[in-house]
């Protein structure tokens, strides 16, 4: 049990460093402003923001009636006091109604593949910053491992070290001293010389 709990004590701990190096959590603003490498808000100059405040303005369902309205009231009108051109003024006033009601409507289109596009940069900016993370969780799980394989290195080298030392220790030849200092190998090898000048 207690060596169950030294190793998981590691992995909670770099788990636990690994965690606020996670993905941080997106402010709750819309648009470009959620992206900090998109200037947005403060960060714009007066006329980029007049210019989108103009798009936002143009470009909506409210404009879009507004024009409607008014074109019937320019058609309404030129029928009334103007009897002999009614038919003509009414066809202009219609095709230009018609290119009145066109800019909103690409502006709106243009509003929506903005917002489209600040929705997919913000998605790949999470992804990026869950990716990171990872990233980072898996180099720390990898120099762990690193340094267990080292000290795993290392006691496998002092273990064969050990066991070669008994090994050369248990193979050499135990010499035995004589009374007189020398040894029984030189004693017995004196003697074959001696035996070896008998006739």
């Amino acid at each position: 049990m207690s060596m169950r709990n030294t190793t998981n004590r590691p992995r909670m701990t770099t788990r636990s460093a690994a965690a606020p190096a996670g993905p941080a959590p997106l402010l709750p603003r819309s648009g470009w402003e959620r992206h900090p490498r998109v200037r947005s808000g403060p960060r714009l100059r007066r006329g980029e923001r007049a210019a989108d405040l103009a798009r936002d303005a143009l470009g909506s369902w409210v404009c879009v009636g507004a024009t409607i309205v008014l074109v019937a009231a320019a058609v309404v009108t030129a029928v009334q006091h103007d009897h002999r051109a009614g038919p003509a003024a009414v066809v202009a006033l219609a095709l230009s109604g018609l290119a009145l009601v066109e800019l909103p409507l690409v502006l709106m289109a243009v509003r929506r593949h903005d917002r489209t596009a600040g929705e997919q940069a913000l998605f790949d900016l999470d992804n990026a910053h869950r990716a990171e993370a990872v990233t980072e969780e898996l180099t720390q799980e990898l120099e762990r491992l690193h340094t267990e394989i080292a000290r795993l290195a290392a006691r496998v080298e002092t273990a064969g070290h050990a066991s070669a030392a008994r090994a050369s220790m248990a193979d050499a030849p135990a010499t035995r001293t004589s009374p007189g200092g020398r040894g029984q190998d030189s004693g017995a090898q004196g003697g074959r010389a001696v035996l070896g000048w008998l006739p």
